[in-house]
C-alpha cells in the first residue's frame, strides 16, 4: 500500500519573547507593498497575517512551502499544512530571518518536533467493515465503530489511529514519524488482506 503524507504538524520554540504587536505592525505594512518591493525576500512568501483580539497569538500564511504558522509571545510556534518536516524547517528559517530583521533575539538553533503526521492510503477494493469489526472483537484490539454516528471504523491506540472507510480510503493520524505510518499500514494490511 502506498501512502501520501498530507499534513505534518510541527511545534517548537524560536525565541524567549516575541513582541506580537510590533511584528504584526511590521508585517501589515510590508504586505501592503507589492511582492519584490518588500524589505526582505522572505516576506515575498507571506500571504497574510492575522492577529485576533481573543486569541493570544499571531497567524501567518506562507505560500512556498504552503503552510500556516501560529506564533505566540512566548516564542512558541505551531506550523501546520506541511508535507514534510523539511517544509517546516524552511518556514522556520524564513520566520527567524524576519524576526532577526526586527532585532528580536531568536535561538541560533530553534527547537522543533513533529506533533502529528497525517497520511492518506487508498486500497483499490471495497472493504467489509462488519467483517473487520468481527476480527477486531475476537482479537481484543482497540477500535471504535458506531455506524449510526460515523460510517467508518476508527482503529488504533490512544495516539496513533486509522480511519478506515468502506470505499477503501484510509486516513492515518497521530504518527510522529514515517516508521509509525508504515507500522500502521502493515497492521491494516493484515486486517483487511491488502497489498
Amino acid at each position: 500500500m502506498k501512502y501520501e503524507i498530507v499534513n505534518v504538524v510541527v511545534s517548537g520554540s524560536i525565541a524567549d519573547r516575541v513582541n506580537l504587536t510590533d511584528l504584526f505592525s511590521f508585517l501589515t505594512e510590508q504586505l501592503k507593498l507589492p511582492v519584490g518591493k518588500r524589505s526582505l525576500k522572505e516576506l515575498n512568501d507571506v500571504i497574510c497575517c492575522n492577529k485576533y483580539r481573543i486569541f493570544p497569538g499571531l497567524s501567518l500564511k506562507f505560500k512556498n512551502p504552503s503552510n500556516s504558522v501560529l506564533i505566540f509571545s512566548t516564542g512558541r510556534i505551531i506550523i501546520s499544512g506541511n508535507k514534510s518536516f523539511d517544509d517546516a524547517k524552511v518556514t522556520v528559517n524564513k520566520l527567524v530571518n524576519i524576526l532577526r530583521y526586527l532585532k528580536i533575539n531568536v535561538y541560533s538553533k530553534p527547537v522543533l518536533k513533529v506533533n502529528n503526521m497525517v497520511a492518506y492510503v487508498e486500497i483499490s477494493k471495497t472493504l467489509n467493515i462488519n467483517k473487520i469489526v468481527d476480527t477486531l472483537m475476537k482479537s481484543g484490539v482497540e477500535f471504535e465503530y458506531e455506524p449510526e454516528q460515523f460510517p467508518s471504523l476508527i482503529y488504533g491506540s490512544l495516539r496513533l489511529k486509522a480511519v478506515i472507510c468502506r470505499n477503501g480510503k484510509i486516513i492515518i493520524l497521530g504518527a510522529r514519524n514515517e516508521d509509525e505510518i508504515k507500522e500502521m499500514i502493515n497492521k491494516i494490511k493484515k486486517l483487511v488482506g491488502g497489498d
